[in-house]
Formats: C-alpha cells, sequence, structure tokens
C-alpha cells in the first residue's frame, strides 16, 4: 500500500539511515501525507485497519516496526 501512496523512489529513500532518524523521517511524510489527502488520524486508521493509537504513535515516532 505504501508503494501505491508514496510512489517507488519514496519507498527505497533512506533504507541506510539509523532507526531514529528514519522513525522521525517516516513520523514527518506520514503526517504530510495524511494531512494532505485530508484525512485525520481516526479515517486513515479506519482506511488502513489499525487503531488511532497506532496512527498517533507512529507519527510520533515512538512506534517500533
Amino acid at each position: 500500500m505504501a508503494r501505491d501512496i508514496m510512489g517507488e523512489n519514496d519507498c527505497n529513500r533512506g533504507e541506510n539511515k539509523g532507526g531514529t532518524q528514519m522513525n522521525l523521517e517516516f513520523a514527518n511524510r506520514l503526517i504530510a501525507l495524511r494531512k494532505g489527502c485530508g484525512l485525520s488520524q481516526e479515517e486513515l486508521a479506519q482506511r488502513i485497519g489499525v487503531s488511532r493509537q497506532a496512527v498517533s504513535k507512529w507519527e510520533r515516532g515512538v512506534s517500533q516496526s
């Protein structure tokens, strides 16, 4: 699904970076994409089948992969 939303190049970017930097990069990208689509955390969570709390953790960069 991520490849459908972000494209091939975005999915390959940052593969060799450390975990914290990569988590923050992912968090910022997720926030931008979600807001750009006009979705709340709740709406995104429902669409992808996870809890709103999971989306919140991802956006704060505190969730493990």
